[in-house]
């Protein structure tokens, strides 16, 4: 608890404790006044003034020092003590109750905390699903460009020979090179594609190009 927090239960408690002070000597000499008597044998309900007080205090002291026993003095030191019990005692138990509300509310903000971190916990592990997925994307993006790089060195193999006697009416060197300007034209394509989209996900492109690419390879080559 903060100072002030503290400072707040101590004046709470101060107060109860102050009100209790109060309350306690009057309930205990009006219950001794009603039902007790005095060493005279006066019911004490009957006297007034300083007799009254003199008469309860000597009660509470369990009789007078004439007759032997503690008399006003001790009747004092009883009240007195009876009071500060009954007042530490609110002091305590009012403490309890602040402390008490006061960790309540941290435990429901805890809880509320911990429910926050619940939510995001789980906004982790999906998104670990969505990077797993681009993980594969790539993955697979970059077997398709080694697959059509090593195609390009391989079809540029067949192709540089024919260059400085390039003859339009041969159909083989029609065919090489339209396969050697269809690998180009594809790297350039797969160049020009963005692997992710503006609100940050794969691209619909992305996957377009990989089965385009895997079909150039596998069936139009």
């Amino acid at each position: 608890m903060s100072a002030s927090q503290i400072l707040k239960s101590t004046l709470a408690t101060g107060a109860i404790g102050a009100a209790a002070l109060t309350g306690v000597p009057t309930l205990v000499t009006g219950a001794v006044t009603a039902l007790a008597t005095a060493s005279t044998g006066t019911a004490i309900s009957t006297l007034s003034g300083a007799a009254a007080t003199n008469a309860v205090l000597a009660w509470l002291g369990g009789g007078t020092v004439a007759a032997g026993y503690g008399g006003m003095a001790v009747g004092a030191t009883v009240l007195t003590a009876a009071t500060w019990t009954v007042t530490g005692g609110l002091a305590v138990l009012t403490a309890g109750l602040i402390a008490s509300a006061h960790y309540s509310k941290k435990l429901t903000e805890a809880k509320e905390y911990e429910k926050n971190v619940d939510i995001k916990i789980g906004e982790m592990e999906k998104s670990w699903i969505v990077m797993d997925g681009i993980k594969k994307s790539i993955d697979e993006l970059k077997g398709v460009t080694q697959e059509l790089t090593e195609r390009s060195i391989k079809e540029l193999k067949y192709l540089t020979p024919l260059i400085p006697d390039f003859d339009l009416t041969d159909i083989y060197y029609k065919e090489v090179f339209q396969k050697n300007g269809l690998i180009v034209k594809s790297i350039g394509e797969l160049a020009k594609t963005a692997l992710f989209n503006e609100d940050g996900n794969l691209s619909e492109s992305s996957g377009l190009i990989t089965g385009k690419i895997r079909s150039l390879l596998n069936t139009q080559l």
